[in-house]
């Protein structure tokens, strides 16, 4: 069962929920009084994020528990300097390193002290290593693993890398991509996500059986829009990258309408007839979804042109809806995420504007293949934070050679 870890987003929620008896240590949670400023200390640190670093969770600084692992009490931690120790441990002690989201929740009475809450993603080469072993979680307490369990999830690791590739390479051949405007040099964008690992296949099965399921859809939409509207917003690199604003992979087609699928649901966009359509969306009951897109290419100065920001922004609003997933379903995971788009051999991209604030169709190139592929997976920090290195390893090695310069990586360099 999917148990998300506790993440209190205000010193005040986290003394309520204690108060209340709600919080006790799990297999994605744990609970700490304070660490020592010692060597020691630090060890202690790295040992407990490797462990949650195997499946992901929450580690919460500044709250006393009992011998059962309930807390009992909020016990504010002394602030100055703690995110940096924790940070140090994650980067330095653990091997390889384990990136982690740092927030502090200020004790309103003595601001210097306070809660962390540190969101451990499940690192996509774990298990991690703490001096020389290997560390995971109980239900409520760090174990070092034997060295069957560490060659069986390493075996287990190599496998999800090649999961998202296969899941892309089915979705190419599968039945409604054939029927996505087929013979229109419109230009065809799949791209899949699906939770990393997929642990349960029934995880949002009691949202989509009932018959008015396509109400969950539409909000769930909305978010998406606001989650690239966000991403445009918070990253100025991206920004560059998106269509701007609230971003819809529809708002260019002609209507939508639900129905069914054999895995959960779908919704499917522009003309109706059986045989064609512009774009539709798969939700999985699985968590796993699928959008396909067409009509992002046109003519213009007697050459095909890209539109590449819509296909990016495209490709951010699908994170979006796992998003709402999560949120939904109650998980924390990472993403599984492929991209595949056709009919683009010798097209141009969309130019910049050169300093004199005129399009620079001079400085763009056309692409020598027919198609672009890519996955990669992407973590909770990326999910909650900042996208733009998630989207350079998945659109950086299309937007070079198209003339359109280092956009994403810079960012990430800077």
């Amino acid at each position: 069962m999917d148990r998300p870890a506790w993440l209190p987003s205000a010193y005040a929620d986290a003394v309520a929920d204690v108060a209340g008896g709600q919080v006790v240590e799990n297999h994605y949670t744990e609970l700490k009084s304070m660490y020592e400023r010692t060597d020691s200390g630090r060890r202690e640190m790295a040992k407990d994020i490797a462990a949650l670093a195997l499946d992901g969770g929450a580690l919460i600084v500044g709250i006393e528990e009992d011998g059962t692992g309930r807390a009992i009490r909020v016990r504010p931690a002394d602030l100055a300097g703690f995110a940096e120790r924790l940070d140090q441990a994650a980067l330095q002690r653990c091997d390889p390193p384990v990136q982690v989201g740092i927030r502090q929740l200020p004790d309103p009475a003595e601001p210097a002290t306070g809660v962390l809450v540190v969101q451990v993603p499940a690192h996509p080469l774990a298990p991690i290593m703490v001096d020389g072993r290997y560390f995971g979680r109980g239900e409520r307490t760090v174990r070092r693993l034997a060295d069957a369990e560490v060659v069986r999830l390493h075996q287990n690791r190599a496998s999800y890398s090649d999961r998202i590739e296969r899941v892309l390479t089915a979705a190419i051949t599968d039945e409604p991509w054939s029927r996505l405007q087929p013979l229109a040099k419109e230009g065809r964008l799949i791209i899949v996500a699906e939770p990393a690992p997929v642990h349960r296949t029934d995880l949002m099965a009691d949202v989509y059986a009932p018959n008015d399921w396509w109400r969950w859809q539409q909000e769930a939409h909305v978010g998406a829009a606001q989650f690239v509207q966000h991403q445009d917003e918070g990253s100025p690199a991206l920004a560059e990258c998106l269509c701007g604003g609230l971003f819809s992979p529809f708002y260019r087609y002609s209507g939508t309408q639900p129905g069914r699928q054999p895995r959960g649901v779908m919704i499917t966009a522009g003309p109706q007839a059986p045989e064609n359509f512009d774009g539709y969306l798969q939700l999985d009951e699985s968590g796993a979804l699928r959008l396909a897109v067409s009509k992002f290419l046109r003519w213009e100065r007697n050459t095909w042109v890209l539109d590449w920001q819509f296909v990016i922004s495209a490709s951010v609003y699908l994170i979006g809806m796992f998003e709402q997933v999560c949120e939904t379903s109650g998980i924390r995971r990472q993403l599984g995420k492929g991209i595949y788009m056709d009919e683009v051999k010798d097209v141009v991209p969309h130019p910049p504007k050169d300093e004199n604030r005129r399009l620079a169709w001079d400085l763009v190139s056309s692409y020598a293949n027919q198609s672009y592929q890519a996955t990669t997976r992407i973590t909770l920090p990326e999910m909650t934070g900042d996208l733009t290195q998630a989207m350079e390893r998945l659109w950086g090695p299309l937007l070079r050679p198209l003339g359109l310069g280092d956009k994403l990586r810079a960012q990430r360099s800077s």
